[in-house]
Formats: structure tokens, sequence, C-alpha cells
């Protein structure tokens, strides 16, 4: 069952949005991110992420946490906005053997990638904003073969949804 409203598209905020805010090392893409957490201020869209964030974040050298979790902890908190988060904090048994995750296992190496993936795949998310080209964006055309979800940039998002401070280019 979706815990999002089916009358806005719905974005899933990947785990290391939170790092390229921290770091600043995706500058062409915090436009289209701001456009994309404006917009969900607004209502125009459903924005969700995992509290598997804040379990990576845990995972980091304490010297590095403190910035993750002010970055973290700004967007739990956006005015009026209210991310839906997905309490799920691991892949339990049962996760693991469904026929979703399984699959997600032939296409995506990283186990992290995986349970983000799986949790946007199961509460039925149409968007993926990830700036994970490694792992996530490389593997873009198999993970949309198997799954009705669009995997890209905030600035690939931004621009498919039609939304304003988009048009810088990835």
């Amino acid at each position: 069952m979706s815990i999002l409203s089916s009358t806005s598209a719905t974005v899933y905020f990947d785990n290391c949005l939170v790092g390229a805010v921290v770091k600043g090392d995706h500058p062409t893409h915090m436009p289209a991110l701001s456009a994309l957490l404006r917009h969900h201020e607004l209502g125009g869209i459903s924005a969700v992420a995992s509290t598997e964030v804040l379990g990576e974040i845990r995972a980091l050298p304490e010297q590095y946490q403190v910035p993750h979790l002010e970055v973290w902890n700004q967007l739990r908190r956006l005015p009026a906005s209210r991310i839906s988060w997905i309490d799920e904090t691991s892949t339990s048994t049962s996760a693991v053997m469904d026929p979703d995750y399984v699959t997600l296992c032939s296409i995506l190496p990283d186990e992290m990638d995986r349970r983000h993936m799986f949790h946007a795949v199961k509460n039925r998310v149409q968007y993926f904003a990830t700036v994970d080209q490694h792992s996530i964006l490389s593997r873009t055309g198999q993970i949309e073969a198997a799954f009705p979800i669009k995997c890209g940039t905030p600035t690939e998002v931004a621009t498919w949804l039609g939304i304003a401070g988009s048009t810088s280019s990835g």
C-alpha cells in the first residue's frame, strides 16, 4: 500500500542528495533540488525519503556526521511541507524474499541502494531523484524496465515535472 497521495507526482529523495548539499559537490543540480523542495512546500509534488538516510549518516566517521545531520533535520522540518518519511530502517527477512527486492538484487550491487529503491518501488513513487551516477543512474534502463519508476538527477526530475529552476544542465 502506498503512503503517498495519488493526486500529485511523487519524488523519492535519495540519501546521496544530503551529502551533495553538505559537500557542495553537485552545484549544477542545487537549483533543481531547491525547486523540487519549493514545489513540494507548495503542494505541487509529494516528496518522500527513507529514514535509512539517518542510518547512513550515523555510519559516517563522527567528525562528518554533524553537517549531514543538520541537512537531514532541515529536510525533516520543512515548514508546511511534511515530507513523508518511510520508517523502515532495515530490510527484513520477508522483504529480502519479496520478488521486487530479488529483482533489485540482480540490478543494484549495493545493499543500501537496493533498500532505497525498494522503499520507493513499494510505495509507488514515480520519480527517484539522485546524483548517484555509479550505482543507480548507470543502471536506469534496467530499473525502469523492471519497475514503473523514472530515475534521474534532480535536474532531470524537475525538468520532467516542468518545475521552474531546473534549467541548468547536468
